[in-house]
């Protein structure tokens, strides 16, 4: 969707690809709810970074299968 990105963070969904979604709604309440969706995602973005870059430690913890599923 945006070929100059590398990466998929949460600056990336809030300012990449959350603006391309709103522009794609129907109507203003479509686009009120695209945002709200994308501002979650974002976040979840942002918690699975923990567990792919920010442990810091040489043997990284698995998320359980709870959190995985």
């Amino acid at each position: 969707m945006d070929p100059q990105s590398k990466n998929l963070n949460k600056w990336q969904v809030q300012n990449k690809l959350k603006p391309l979604v709103i522009a794609s709604a129907a109507d203003p309440i479509e686009g009120e709810c695209f945002g709200k969706l994308l501002d979650g995602v974002a976040e979840w973005v942002d918690a699975v970074h923990l567990y792919r870059h920010e442990q810091g430690v040489e043997t990284p913890v698995a998320p359980s299968l709870e959190l995985a599923v």
